[in-house]
């Protein structure tokens, strides 16, 4: 909002003497029972100023004591860097989380990774790879660092489980919400479908189907919509020749999929509601109330979403992240039909089921600033859940949401007259004017903030 005259000339007074004068005075006449309505009409000031003095008073009396374990300053001691070098030996994988869960004091990542640097420990050594069977172990580890570790393990084609390793990696990325490196891990092992399906097939009997779903659902997170359709056909081509029972997930989810390619949408719903009402397995029930709240919701029949949403949460034989994602989406369908209060409390949810997917995990802080931008209007709480998103959106790389997650921290700023940050974020959105993709939302938003 912006500040009016009064407040701003009141703003600039308050740094000299005479601002200081008059705020003792007002704040003596309440102490001696005046009210506060009658003192801001008697200064011509506002009630907001006079209640803020309150408050710096009262803090100035109480001034709250930060903890030790928690000053920025603070040094590890000599017992706690032992500590820290013996948990790093005994686990060359255990990550800077766990290890600040064993020490007394609360300390930045830097300072762990600046002392194992000291002691030569800060490389990790001897990291064996994840397999299929112990995949989910590797969800915690940081995501550079998983990166990284799959760019040096691609070139090695000669490990003896080569494929599986890449299929693993592939998994740990779908489940980490870094869209863009599966789309990018599956692409290389359609590339060499032969060679890599037959050796995987013994562990993974669905290997093809689930690459094609991956991808498409991968592509869809990014905003390659036209592309993740091809790959939905070709999923759906595949279940029709392998599957003849409708009852059958794989069937049900390539089935499931094919909505999104438009092109006989009203025959496919038809037949995935005949499956509904012929089935008992809650699995299938479930996944298909959440694809059609997805369908509905592109179509912007938002209420009807909602109820497809609320009706899979009867159903819950999901993995937390999966639960996170449908309250996630309840929450979504509530924002856009202005239930502002439902969708706060979906997100609450959304945030406790959520674990690792760090690509949800920064969905829902964006999802949140936007609701108290647009109407609770907490600018203070807004900027750190934009800042936050942003920057979990760049950790994964997802270019689309941290356009989008810039551009409305941009219109944030626009909607409180902070033209230092604006030009700041600015900079940084009009880095993706000429993107293939992402022009027209970029040109889009800085339109709308001139």
């Amino acid at each position: 909002m912006p500040r009016s005259s009064l407040s701003l000339s009141l703003y600039m007074l308050e740094e000299n003497t005479m601002a200081k004068s008059i705020k003792k005075e007002i704040l003596a006449a309440i102490k001696s029972g005046r009210s506060i309505s009658t003192l801001a009409k008697q200064y011509e000031i506002s009630r907001s100023s006079i209640y803020r003095w309150l408050q710096d008073e009262k803090n100035k009396k109480s001034p709250k004591k930060v903890p030790k374990s928690f000053t920025s300053n603070y040094k590890l001691t000599e017992e706690e860097k032992k500590l820290i070098v013996k948990l790093k030996k005994e686990n060359q994988n255990i990550t800077y989380q766990e290890i600040l869960e064993h020490l007394t004091h609360k300390v930045s990542f830097r300072t762990i990774s600046y002392h194992l640097k000291n002691n030569n420990l800060s490389k990790k050594r001897n990291f064996k790879y994840p397999t299929l069977e112990n995949f989910e172990k590797y969800q915690r580890e940081e995501l550079d660092f998983l990166k990284k570790e799959y760019q040096k393990f691609a070139k090695d084609k000669n490990h003896p489980k080569y494929r599986e390793i890449i299929y693993s990696f592939l998994l740990i990325f779908i489940n980490r919400g870094l869209f863009k490196e599966a789309a990018t891990v599956a692409q290389k092992i359609l590339k060499r479908k032969t060679k890599f399906l037959e050796k995987l097939r013994s562990k993974v009997p669905t290997i093809e189907e689930d690459l094609y779903r991956y991808l498409g659902d991968s592509l869809r997170s990014i905003g390659q919509n036209k592309r993740s359709e091809q790959y939905y056909q070709r999923l759906l081509e595949k279940v029709e020749k392998k599957y003849q029972e409708e009852d059958n997930l794989e069937f049900v989810k390539g089935l499931c999929r094919s909505l999104f390619t438009a092109q006989d949408e009203l025959f496919v719903m038809d037949r995935i509601e005949q499956i509904f009402a012929k089935t008992n397995n809650a699995i299938i029930k479930n996944h298909i109330l959440n694809i059609f709240g997805g369908y509905y919701f592109e179509k912007h029949n938002y209420k009807q979403a909602k109820e497809n949403y609320q009706k899979s949460l009867q159903f819950k034989p999901m993995e937390f992240d999966e639960i996170g994602k449908t309250y996630l989406n309840l929450a979504l369908c509530h924002k856009n039909l202005d239930e502002f209060e439902q969708a706060i409390a979906c997100l609450k949810f959304a945030t406790e089921y959520t674990k690792e997917n760090t690509y949800q995990k920064a969905k829902i802080k964006l999802t949140i600033a936007i609701i108290y931008s647009t109407k609770i209007k907490f600018y203070e709480q807004s900027e750190k859940l934009y800042l936050k998103s942003i920057s979990l959106f760049q950790e994964i790389n997802n270019e689309r949401h941290h356009l989008l997650s810039l551009c409305h921290l941009a219109k944030l700023y626009h909607s409180y007259h902070k033209n230092k940050k604006l030009a700041k974020i600015k900079i940084f959105i009009e880095k993706y004017l000429n993107h293939p993709e992402l022009d027209y939302l970029a040109r889009k938003y800085l339109e709308m903030i001139e």
